[in-house]
């Protein structure tokens, strides 16, 4: 079967099929741009400043690491064993733990997304599919802002696999839910992830980090409705 090839929206003649359709959407990049330890990262007058952009600049250059963070492998509180955990008066009592936990129940979704959200949710199943940590994984269920927006939540962390296998990431899901990949479209920022989608049968939309992609995406499923 020859590849299809992986265009932003706007490019593409893109479709979307009848009910049933899943629409899956990743977050980091997409809905999201807020990185981990964003309220740290933000304020420049902290004295501890230099000293945690280094640490997170490390820590996720350390690809092993994150990998095994995002597949259940390793937990948030295994960050504190690395090498280069910055030694800041707080450190001993898990501060940075508590930080970014905290900043994983604060971050915020795309205003426009949700706006898109309300639109898709009358004629499709939209769900988010993440490769993600388990801090984030704990937010979900503790903070439960997923309610009510999406129909159900994927997570690499819990899945103890990355999208980059979607028959293993996506596959179950859908076959609980009498789906094939042929109903479901993936949005994601990540071209590898893309293409491993469509090789697997389903169709892709590559987030283009547009300002108005969410525009351009919601009048492109106007128009293919009517």
């Amino acid at each position: 079967m020859k590849q299809r090839h992986v265009q932003t929206l706007i490019e593409t003649n893109f479709r979307l099929p009848l009910w049933p359709t899943v629409i899956f959407f990743d977050w980091h990049g997409v809905l999201c741009h807020q990185p981990f330890w964003h309220k740290l990262l933000s304020n420049r007058a902290n004295r501890n400043y230099e000293l945690i952009s280094h640490f997170v600049s490390a820590l996720f250059a350390d690809e092993e690491f994150i990998r095994g963070w995002m597949t259940g492998r390793y937990s948030a509180r295994d960050v504190l064993s690395r090498s280069y955990t910055p030694l800041i008066p707080r450190s001993k009592d898990d501060f940075l733990i508590r930080q970014l936990r905290k900043d994983c129940l604060q971050m915020e979704i795309d205003a426009k997304a949700l706006d898109m959200f309300r639109e898709l949710r009358s004629g499709n199943l939209v769900v988010l599919a993440t490769d993600n940590m388990d801090c984030f994984a704990e937010a979900l269920s503790t903070r439960k802002f997923a309610a009510g927006i999406f129909d159900d939540v994927l997570c690499s962390s819990e899945l103890k696999c990355l999208k980059e296998h979607p028959r293993e990431f996506f596959g179950p899901w859908l076959a609980k839910h009498g789906m094939r990949f042929a109903d479901a479209i993936l949005i994601d920022d990540n071209p590898a992830n893309c293409t491993a989608f469509e090789l697997a049968g389903g169709q892709t939309v590559l987030y283009n980090h547009g300002r108005d992609f969410f525009e351009k995406l919601m009048g492109k499923l106007r128009a293919e409705k009517e």
